[in-house]
């Protein structure tokens, strides 16, 4: 299963040989590498993500996960002062999207000292051991958050959850005085208005996961290119299961748009 992995080193030139190592660990087949960022946290407590050349592959997912970490737990202070209001809430709507529970943003955030760099990366690995290893000898801190779909659920319950209000409202109205309905009215176009909501969330999920999951074949496709003996079926694996968790994803998320339009039928 793909897994998300945030590693902190304790300076910028760690992070950079972590880098390079999470490469090699790629070509070697130990890993799949499908993107990275880093990101540093200055000593006044402010993070922003690290641009170098040569750096920071691009990743849809792990793109979303350092935008996230970054607003969440402490970015530049335009960013902090925007998630006091409705960022705050789009922020964390995505980071719960993409499966990240708030143990594994604990662990980020007690890890992620003044001062420290961390890599935050998408990948798949067979097993811990060989990156753990080489991220050990680098001092660096390896957390992971295995990719749930979590996110997936929530949207299909949700849909199935506002689907049941409207019914329960609309049985309500049938039976109301005037001056009820017209009340109830109200309720059932903000029940209505929610449900549309959903529907387009998990329609703008669906296209973020085709992306997500094309792009990841495309780099397993390149890696397999390569490879030969054990990684070159241990890649191929990966892809299987990529395919295997996409179809599971895809079946939550039409389900839940298929419930909000038969709640309007």
């Amino acid at each position: 299963m793909n897994k998300f992995v945030v590693v902190v080193f304790p300076d910028e030139g760690k992070a950079d040989e972590g880098v390079r190592a999470l490469q090699a660990l790629h070509d070697d087949g130990e890993i799949t590498l499908y993107g990275l960022r880093v990101a540093h946290k200055s000593e006044g407590g402010e993070i922003a993500l690290v641009e170098k050349v040569g750096m920071g592959m691009p990743g849809a997912a792990v793109g979303a996960l350092a935008g996230a970490l970054v607003g969440l737990l402490g970015g530049p202070l335009g960013a902090v002062a925007g998630l006091a209001g409705g960022a705050w809430i789009g922020t964390w709507r995505d980071i719960t999207q993409l499966g990240i529970g708030s143990d594994f943003l604990e662990e980020v955030s007690r890890e992620l000292a003044p001062g420290t760099t961390a890599i935050i990366a998408d990948i798949t690995e067979d097993r811990v051991a060989p990156l753990d290893e080489r991220m050990a000898a680098l001092h660096g801190v390896v957390l992971r958050e295995w990719q749930t779909e979590y996110g997936e659920m929530r949207l299909l319950t949700e849909a199935a959850a506002r689907k049941t209000e409207i019914e329960h409202l609309d049985a309500e109205r049938r039976s109301a005085t005037d001056a009820q309905r017209a009340l109830l009215d109200i309720r059932l176009d903000r029940a209505a208005r929610r449900l549309d909501d959903v529907a387009q969330r998990a329609r703008s999920a669906l296209d973020s996961l085709v992306r997500r999951s094309d792009s990841k074949l495309r780099t397993l496709e390149q890696q397999a290119a390569t490879a030969r003996g054990q990684a070159r079926r241990s890649i191929e694996r990966r892809a299987a299961e990529i395919r295997e968790d996409r179809a599971r994803r895809e079946q939550l998320l039409n389900r839940a748009i298929d419930i909000a339009a038969a709640a309007r039928i």
